[in-house]
């Protein structure tokens, strides 16, 4: 897999380089969710089990001139003819999620593999290109390459934090789904504020 993380470095080196050169701010986050860190190891560490992501964030300065990514400069341009624009956001992720079954101490011939949801761990990184109005419009572009699979070292990550925090040893990952490439498009809409009635209003999300 040392071609995936060469694939994958070269990738966000290029956008940095390209796409992020002109910043008003940078921002920088980290992100983490787990189960068994919030309830203290109490059982609930199934199906999502945990996701860390790293974020880098560039706010880049707004004109006219201001070009977007290709794949998100028709949007820029609807969001333009129709509200205020205030804000473009550009930037990339580095993220690891962990997926398990119903109950992680189970073992291998415990497992009902037709009805529980499938051990996976899911590497990847990210670009991404964000604008907002000044009426809490929004439209958000992501795309994402990474893997599926032993090449994501769920088992690894997992076993270790468990044993580090003194969490119930995980079992079960030698049925995880095995080694893929995959491919993510997101997309999101959320178009102005409407007030409806005083303090009340609506504010869809596609």
């Amino acid at each position: 897999m040392s071609i995936m993380r060469k694939l994958l470095c070269g990738i966000l080196l290029f956008y940095s380089y390209t796409a992020l050169g002109q910043c008003d701010q940078r921002e920088l986050s980290l992100l983490i969710e787990n189960d068994s860190a919030l309830t203290l190891g109490g059982g609930t560490d199934r199906f999502y089990s945990n996701g860390t992501e790293l974020t880098y964030r560039c706010k880049q300065p707004l004109s006219e001139e201001t070009h977007a990514s290709n794949y998100a400069s028709r949007s820029l341009n609807l969001l333009r003819s129709q509200h205020n624009v205030i804000g473009i956001n550009k930037g990339f992720r580095l993220g690891h999620k962990i997926y398990t079954n119903s109950d992680i101490g189970l073992e291998d011939f415990e497992i009902d593999t037709n009805r529980d949801r499938p051990y996976a761990a899911w590497l990847y990184a990210s670009i991404f290109f964000e604008a907002e109005t000044l009426n809490d419009a929004y439209i958000s572009h992501e795309a994402s390459i990474g893997c599926v699979g032993p090449c994501a070292h769920g088992e690894n990550f997992q076993r270790e934090w468990h044993e580090f925090f003194g969490f119930k040893r995980p079992r079960g990952w030698d049925l995880q789904i095995r080694n893929q490439i995959a491919l993510q498009y997101f997309f999101q809409y959320k178009p102005a504020r409407y007030e409806v009635l005083p303090h009340v209003s609506l504010h869809p999300r596609f």
